[in-house]
């Protein structure tokens, strides 16, 4: 097997299990973002007047969870853009905690990139 064979071969999307104590300490499944998935998420969330770039924060939040959040019993998805406006009632602290592991997972924020420059 060459080297491009194995790299296109390795599962290199994380996933961890995590519990959120405001739904009852239910247990949810986050998955990374694919490549695709996250630039996809992005273009959603952004707009672009007299050149410069407005990330709505709020929608890229509630897409990252309905993008990442998974039963872990089932491994199907949890929600759907048709729970959008639900989603935004819910618990700061529980969406924050889904995003910010899918962040996390998927190698996007200050740690990661910094990280990734000591590489």
């Amino acid at each position: 097997m060459d080297l491009r064979e194995e790299i296109l071969g390795i599962k290199d999307c994380d996933e961890r299990v995590i519990t959120i104590k405001k739904w009852n300490g239910r247990k949810v499944l986050v998955k990374a973002f694919t490549a695709g998935a996250r630039y996809e998420l992005i273009s959603q969330c952004t707009r672009v007047k007299d050149g410069e770039a407005d990330v709505d924060g709020k929608k890229l939040m509630i897409l990252t969870v309905i993008e990442s959040a998974y039963d872990p019993a089932t491994g199907k998805r949890l929600f759907t853009i048709a729970d959008y406006e639900t989603l935004i009632a819910k618990s700061h602290g529980a969406i924050e905690a889904i995003a910010r592991t899918a962040n996390e997972l998927s190698g996007v924020g200050d740690d990661a990139i910094e990280e990734s420059e000591k590489n």
